[in-house]
């Protein structure tokens, strides 16, 4: 089983540069958005606006089945702080809507974090102590469809403020911003990935769930059970295989969950 992607969206292809070139991400041809790829990488480029990015991380989503953590990575804005700085965002907004999401932290990061609102229009009167982008807010409420917090995050380098509008942002100056903070984007990603891949294994369905549903028919209820718990005894005996030394005599799929549920109660019991 494949440990799962990692899927970025950015949106500007001058953000998307660095990324491309240190990942060694390939164009992939024949497809509505800019999209680079590697074996557990994918990058699409939305274009600006929320709704841009919600509709690149859905097509995103649409070309694989495995587990995949989030990323939108880009530019922002802020009143006060410094261009050039890093921040992962522990609250995203949408401006217009008043919906809220909160990322969910379950690893170690130097990162500083901050909270972000997205804008539909650029912004020139900087809003109290928070980040201004226009895409994070669709990004996030599209991909929460497909995971959950811990595996959907923002990053964002601070790329106008109060001294230094929208006005002086330049493709070049983008390319640097993301360069210049490409060591610690990459130590995250790496973070983000590894959390992933430990995830998948904990929640990977054993190759014994297959075989039943060969041998007999479930209906979809009882397909959920079985599910529930081939993968309750894989984490009872790791790196056991489940043999079921009575597989001849059962006749359907009741005496099958029956007979592995009575199994971990003696387990669980001993």
């Amino acid at each position: 089983m494949g440990l799962g992607m990692i899927n970025i969206i950015v949106a500007l292809d001058c953000e998307a540069k660095p990324l491309i070139t240190h990942f060694d991400l390939q164009r992939q041809q024949r497809h509505a958005y800019p999209l680079y790829h590697s074996a557990n990488m994918q990058l699409i480029v939305s274009g600006v606006g929320m709704l841009n990015a919600a509709t690149a991380t859905g097509y995103l989503a649409g070309l694989s089945n495995d587990s995949a953590a989030w990323l939108n990575i880009g530019i922002a804005g802020h009143q006060t702080h410094t261009l050039g700085e890093l921040y992962l965002a522990h609250k995203i907004s949408n401006q217009q809507t008043e919906q809220s999401w909160y990322p969910g932290f379950t690893f170690k990061c130097k990162i500083p974090t901050a909270g972000l609102t997205s804008f539909a229009e650029p912004v020139t009167d900087y809003h109290d102590d928070l980040l201004h982008d226009m895409e994070a807010a669709g990004f996030y409420q599209a991909a929460s469809r497909f995971n959950s917090a811990e595996f959907i995050h923002c990053l964002k380098i601070v790329s106008d403020n109060a001294e230094r509008g929208t006005h002086n942002i330049n493709k070049h100056m983008v390319t640097e911003l993301i360069t210049t903070k490409l060591e610690t984007i990459v130590e995250f990603t790496n973070a983000l990935a590894a959390q992933l891949a430990r995830w998948n294994e904990i929640t990977a369905t054993p190759g014994i769930y297959a075989e039943l549903l060969q041998r007999w028919h479930f209906s979809t209820y009882q397909q959920h059970q079985l599910k529930q718990l081939v993968k309750r005894w894989s984490t009872l005996h790791p790196g056991q295989e489940l043999v079921i030394a009575k597989l001849p005599s059962l006749r359907n799929s009741r005496d099958v969950l029956h007979y592995l549920q009575k199994s971990l109660d003696i387990v669980v019991e001993a």
